[in-house]
């Protein structure tokens, strides 16, 4: 579960030095949560207070005020490949460092699963996300993990020795 405790625990381990991000960077990270937020068209307030909570305490790391979620427009239709393709790749080219990269699909991970079903859109969305970053599926494999090793209760409990 993403809170105020996991979330920058999970920022933390994915970028060591969080002072190195720029606002430019958090801005895009938050531009790319915020499309794989809205991709399923399903507008829980949940998420979108989740996504208020990971704008503020992103803001908070790397020592900004809070600016708020910018938002992207919403693409015409979520299974519109070709505008999806062009708004990833558009964000992407805005994120310089490796480290700002797979904090990005961290997070769009994070907000992908948060609602316990990866719809056919979303899993698309992820799978062009990681290969626009230019992160090698095992890396991908190994941000996942650690994410969700921090956000599940007792997982490190649970897990096979």
């Amino acid at each position: 579960m993403l809170d105020v405790n996991t979330f920058p625990a999970i920022v933390r381990s994915t970028v060591p030095f969080v002072s190195d991000l720029s606002d430019g960077d958090v801005r895009t990270i938050l531009k790319l949560a915020f499309l794989t937020a809205e991709i399923d068209l399903d507008e829980s307030p949940e998420e979108l207070d989740l996504l208020n909570l990971a704008g503020e305490l992103l803001w908070e790391l790397i020592g900004c005020e809070p600016q708020g979620i910018p938002i992207v427009s919403p693409l015409p239709l979520p299974i519109d490949r070709e505008e999806r393709s062009w708004r990833i790749c558009e964000l992407v080219s805005q994120l310089p460092s490796k480290e700002a990269r797979e904090l990005a699909y961290t997070i769009a991970y994070l907000f992908t699963v948060q609602d316990l079903y990866v719809a056919r859109v979303e899993s698309e969305l992820l799978d062009e996300l990681r290969q626009r970053l230019a992160i090698e599926p095992d890396r991908a494999a190994a941000l996942v993990a650690n994410a969700a090793t921090i956000a599940t209760p007792g997982a490190t409990d649970a897990a096979p020795s």
